[in-house]
């Protein structure tokens, strides 16, 4: 049996200030980097960004906000939660590290990697201990070439010192490593340079006040052209893959000022560094990749924060400029990467991202926009808790649309209760969550997948307590169907290897379009008169759809009248249909003559998925009853008034002067009444140069 519960949750409207968080004395001696130190209050904890500055509100006002919320539901696998030494970093990842079809779990949690069976076990020959502190996930990728994958980490000490280290599946070091790196922040990224079947390692190096970037071979070795400068240190993981278009990959970095792209070589592309405007600076939202405009080319997406308090999301072309509609703001700092897929079905991809400050109380959001910039319905959601993380997608429980899961910085100290929490795409809080935990779930990102082959979804996460030093790793069992497809991104940074590459497919949505006459056949007198017609729409297809719907009518004088009715994002879930009975007029100023009256569906004006399409004639044209224009009834039993036709038979071919012309012309014409009048140009060759100038004469 399910219960809900009502929860009160308290938005506070805020003035923010920055600080800078003064590590205590105990946890210095300790090496642990301060930057990645938990400041903890009142049950809720705050990391620092990049250069030590705290976000901290300064409250006020208040105003209640209403979730309700569904009990925990889903179950803990036996042998979880495992409670281990130290606290986690952008969450583990699920992979095969034996012979079976099982995914095994890996977790680096302070010192020490963790690798599990789905029952809770250690894999032979782990868990590993490294000599410095976790700074970011575990990666999995094949980097020396011998077809079997491998396990890299990077590590850090007092912010000064760092390794790599790259494991065999059976716990044994691969041949040059670890390669005593210096401090390199956050999660190493494995990508295919040059093309040649292994990995490389990608990762940074700070050196206050400045950085580098790096790249290294599968054998501990440096890629050639690499080391590569940056003007301010490090703030988070690289993204690596083609932006310019050639199929070679690019590298992708942060400062904490800027945002640069080199090819594989180590060259900088021009129009890079993209230097921040608006005071705006980089922490942990490592940038992502993405055809965001869909013109065959990826685009550079990441998130900010302001010292002031606020933060921008940035989305750049491969040549440094900004896409249109972005930036977008938000109201508190972002830690997290972006997250990109169909959320809502409408074919457009969708942005969404959480925001932090330092608070007891709800106050952050969950902010959603589309492609062009344009914040998508019942967004930002909250307020919540801060969201440190990335937010993971996926089509959890199979509707066509996807559901969000976010990490949620507070715990209960008394009982160290911590928990996950899921919405749907229309903000509303997804059944059976929040999934509870032991610990906070700041910074520790789920992971999803079917560790144990059972078809269904597999949940990895976990909590931490910073002040007392542990972690509690949990794997839950869930009823969701697993299908790989609907998961967009099951860990840190969309795959195991952490390269920040949004792969979503655009789905075509499968519609059946009717269009039936009312007693037909349809025959409108001189005068004008009105028909009545039948729309039927349907989703036939596997997932649910978003869709333009229109009606236009091809007139006997061979163009395209319309749209008539024009109805966008129309939604319909899988065997959902669309009915209407409507009642057209046409007015006696229409030609005469035979007309095609057509009902599309897809994308308006240009995509047609499905249509369907009658005849109808009209005997004769008065001019008289022009006023009466093409009203459609019975959508939504609100009248659609069309452009009307001129009134009159007589048409008369008007001369230009001077023409042939260059640059201007001169042109008379007369209406009998006002309306839109559409000028073709053309060239001396016969060719259509476009339409210009458009607008209403009267």
């Amino acid at each position: 049996m399910k219960y809900s519960i009502s929860l009160l949750l308290i938005l506070t409207t805020l003035l923010l200030t920055s600080s800078l968080l003064a590590l205590p004395a105990d946890r210095a001696a300790t090496g642990v980097d301060p930057l990645i130190t938990f400041y903890e209050t009142h049950g809720a904890s705050v990391m620092p960004d990049v250069m030590g500055n705290v976000n901290f509100p300064d409250v006020n006002s208040e105003q209640a906000v209403e979730f309700t919320w569904g009990l925990d539901d889903i179950t803990v696998y036996p042998g979880f939660p495992i409670n281990v030494t130290s606290w986690s970093h952008e969450g583990g990842i699920c992979c095969n590290m034996d012979a079976d079809d099982d995914l095994e779990i890996v977790y680096y949690i302070g010192q020490t990697i963790h690798a599990l069976n789905w029952d809770g076990s250690y894999v032979p020959g782990w868990p590993q201990t490294t000599s410095y502190y976790s700074n970011g996930a575990p990666a999995y990728g094949d980097i020396d070439g011998d077809g079997d994958p491998e396990i890299v980490v990077t590590n850090t000490y007092t912010m000064t010192s760092g390794m790599i280290h790259a494991y065999e599946l059976d716990g044994s070091p691969v041949n040059g490593f670890p390669i005593n790196h210096g401090y390199a922040s956050r999660t190493p990224v494995l990508a295919d340079l040059d093309n040649d079947g292994a990995l490389e390692i990608i990762t940074n190096k700070r050196f206050w006040p400045l950085g580098e970037w790096w790249v290294y071979r599968g054998d501990g070795t440096v890629f050639p052209g690499w080391p590569q400068p940056i003007d301010h240190v490090p703030s988070s993981s690289s993204a690596v893959g083609d932006v310019t278009g050639d199929g070679i990959p690019e590298i992708i970095g942060e400062s904490y000022d800027g945002l640069y792209v080199w090819d594989v070589n180590g060259n900088l592309l021009s129009g890079f560094p993209f230097m921040m405007p608006y005071s705006a600076v980089n922490s942990y939202s490592s940038p992502v990749l993405v055809d965001l405009d869909e013109d065959g080319l990826n685009e550079i997406i990441f998130g900010t924060h302001v010292s002031g308090g606020g933060g921008y999301v940035f989305a750049l072309n491969g040549d440094g400029t900004e896409l249109p509609g972005w930036p977008q703001s938000t109201w508190s700092w972002i830690y997290g990467p972006q997250a990109v897929g169909y959320l809502d079905g409408d074919n457009v991809l969708d942005v969404v991202i959480g925001d932090q400050v330092m608070s007891p109380t709800p106050m952050n959001f969950i902010y959603g926009w589309n492609a062009f910039g344009e914040p998508l319905s019942n967004f930002p959601i909250g307020p919540l808790n801060a969201i440190n993380m990335q937010v993971a997608l996926a089509d959890l429980d199979g509707d066509g649309m996807i559901e969000m899961i976010v990490d949620d910085n507070t715990m209960i100290t008394a009982t160290y209760e911590g928990k996950y929490l899921a919405f749907n795409h229309d903000g509303s809080p997804l059944a059976e969550w929040p999934v509870t935990t032991i610990g906070t779930t700041m910074m520790n990102m789920v992971c999803l997948n079917d560790v144990n082959n059972d078809g269904y979804v597999d949940i990895l996460g976990a909590g931490d307590y910073a002040s007392e030093n542990w972690t509690n790793i949990f794997l839950w069992d869930t009823d969701y169907i697993y299908d790989p497809d609907a998961i967009v991104i099951p860990c840190f940074q969309y795959n195991v290897r952490h390269d920040g590459i949004v792969e979503v497919e655009f789905v075509t949505p499968e519609l059946a379009a009717t269009l039936t006459p009312i007693n037909p056949p349809i025959v409108i007198p001189s005068g004008g008169g009105s028909f009545d017609y039948t729309v039927e729409i349907e989703n036939i297809g596997s997932s649910a759809a978003t869709f333009d719907g229109w009606i236009e009518a091809d007139l006997p004088t061979g163009t395209t009248f319309g749209p008539i009715i024009l109805r966008e994002n129309i939604t319909l879930p899988v065997g959902g249909m669309v009915n209407r009975t409507l009642t057209q007029y046409v007015p006696g100023a229409a030609p005469a003559g035979t007309y095609t009256y057509r009902l599309n569906v897809g994308y308006h004006p240009d995509i047609v998925l499905a249509f369907d399409e009658f005849t109808l004639t009209k005997s004769g044209m008065d001019g008289g009853l022009a006023d009466s224009g093409w009203n459609l009834y019975g959508w939504e039993d609100e009248t659609h008034p069309s452009i009307q036709f001129a009134g009159t038979d007589d048409y008369t071919l008007v001369e230009c002067y001077p023409n042939p012309f260059n640059p201007s012309t001169v042109l008379s014409f007369q209406l009998q009444e006002a309306g839109w009048v559409k000028l073709e140009v053309f060239d001396i060759n016969g060719r259509n140069v476009g339409a210009r100038l458009p607008r209403p004469y009267t």
